[in-house]
This record gives C-alpha cells, structure tokens and sequence, in this order.
C-alpha cells in the first residue's frame, strides 16, 4: 500500500475496522491445520490499544501503531478492503520481491527521537508505500474485461485480493505479469493467502497461476493452485462465481495491487493511452 495516487484512481488507506462484522455468523469457513499459527481476527476484542497478543485462537490483528495515524500521505474515504493489518502481515510473509518499504531515516537528536510515532511505524510496521491500487472492482465494475483493461500491461508484482459472500478474503500473490494463457504459469514467489477470517498461506511455488478467457477447450477463468484438478481458488470466466477449495461462493468485489516500480505503472498507462488512441482512430474510418 502507500502512496496510492495512480493515475485515475483515489487515494487512499485502508482502515482495521473495515475488517469487521464482514464474516461473523458464516456458515462456510476454510480452515487449515498444521504448522504454524493460523491468525484469528476477532471483531468483538479488537480495541484501538490492543497489542499484538496470542490468544487460544491465534494472534489478534491489532496493534498501537497500525491503528494510528495513517502513515501515508493521503486518504481515502472510502476503504479498500486491503487493510493495514493485512499489508503489515503480507509484507512480512512475502518474498523481498513484493516488500520494498521506504528506509526510515533516524531523528534528529533535537526532535522527540525514538517517540517519534511516525519513526516507530516504519520500523515496525514496515508497510511497503510503494504499493499502489491499479484496479478496484466496487469504483471500475466487476468483470472480466474489466480485469483484463486494469491489469494487462503491468509488468510489475501484483497482489489481488478477493472478496466472497460471506466476507472471507484471499490474496493472489503474482510475481510475474499477468497474461491469458491455457497454461499454468509463474515464478517461484507465487502465493496464495486466505486473510480473512484466518491469516494464512494456503500454498506456494511456482506454476500455481491460470487465466484464460479465450481459448476453446480449456477451463475458462482465472485458477491458482499447483494441482489444475483441484485448485485452491477458481474464478468462472465471467467473475461472477468462484470456488474456494471446491466450496462455490458468490465473488462479491476483487481489488489488484500493484507491488513494482514507479515506472511499471506509468509504462502501464502509456501502453493504454496508445491502444486508446488507435481505437478511436479505428472508429473514425
């Protein structure tokens, strides 16, 4: 997250609360056992001042520092469903490709120095400022082809973050361009999340992505999972349905963050604004 001022979008940041209250009395629930933590967040213990604690449930999404004055240089009033709480835990689950925060520079000794709260939410937090929304679904329609004019032509990492009936949440982790393929594809950095109700990695490796809208004789949509007969999330060709680990939900919203350079975005629009301008020639003749 960070600077979120692309071109024709609204700046913003996301918010904790907007996380509550979206998955409580859910019927259908993935949950995973095995090593690790899974990160439970509880809307009804969040409180502002809450530290990061373990509970008999897992660790609570809520801290001092990220539910403290935005860290970013602009805000959105409308809040995207990428939180602070979940950019803070990506950053730190994802490779270094994704996560390049900007360096905190110390104090000066004649300023409140380590007190400082902004100093002690870059450290901490980490949050990378360069991650910049590229496609919202709630502000530029939910579709494929809405997809597609968003996020082709980003030759960045990107993040995708999915949003089903019952206010569960999932994060794509793609470190390579999107492109329609009949194929699977993708570096070893892939990565599928579930966020929310739980906070973790569903799988990971490379060859886990699958988009294709048009080539006949192939599952049409987008698929993420290392084994195509049982992928962990499917999205139907027309990105109204989607599959969760084989439970069908309705696909409420999907928001596309890009994680690469500054120049990755503006090399994006250039692409756009000329296939914009032959389309309109196109019509003229």
């Amino acid at each position: 997250m960070g600077n979120h001022h692309g071109h024709g979008t609204k700046s913003g940041h996301a918010t904790p609360n907007s996380d509550t209250n979206s998955h409580n009395g859910s019927r259908k629930s993935i949950s995973r056992t095995g090593s690790g933590h899974d990160i439970q967040e509880n809307p009804s213990q969040m409180q502002p001042t809450e530290k990061l604690a373990k509970a008999d449930s897992g660790l609570e999404l809520a801290t001092p520092v990220l539910e403290q004055q935005n860290p970013f240089a602009q805000a959105n009033s409308q809040p995207y469903m990428l939180t602070m709480s979940m950019s803070w835990l990506l950053a730190g689950a994802l490779p270094p490709l994704f996560s390049r925060p900007q360096k905190a520079n110390s104090p000066n000794s004649s300023g409140t120095g380590l007190a400082s709260m902004s100093f002690l939410a870059k450290i901490v937090c980490a949050i990378p400022s360069h991650w910049l929304i590229i496609y919202n679904s709630d502000e530029m329609g939910l579709g494929a082809n809405r997809f597609l004019h968003h996020v082709f032509n980003y030759k960045g990492p990107t993040l995708i973050v999915v949003r089903v009936e019952n206010g569960q949440k999932f994060c794509i982790a793609s470190p390579n361009e999107w492109r329609e393929s009949h194929h699977y594809w993708g570096g070893e950095e892939c990565a599928v999340f579930q966020l929310l109700p739980k906070f973790q990695l569903l799988e990971k490796g490379a060859k886990m992505l699958y988009l294709n809208l048009s080539v006949r004789g192939y599952p049409y949509g987008l698929r993420v999972g290392k084994d195509p007969r049982a992928p962990i999330l499917s999205i139907d060709g027309g990105f109204e349905k989607i599959d969760c680990q084989k439970v069908p939900y309705q696909l409420e919203a999907i928001e596309v963050w890009g994680c690469g350079d500054p120049v990755s975005r503006e090399r994006q629009l250039e692409v756009k604004k000329v296939g914009n301008k032959r389309g309109r020639e196109a019509a003229l003749r």
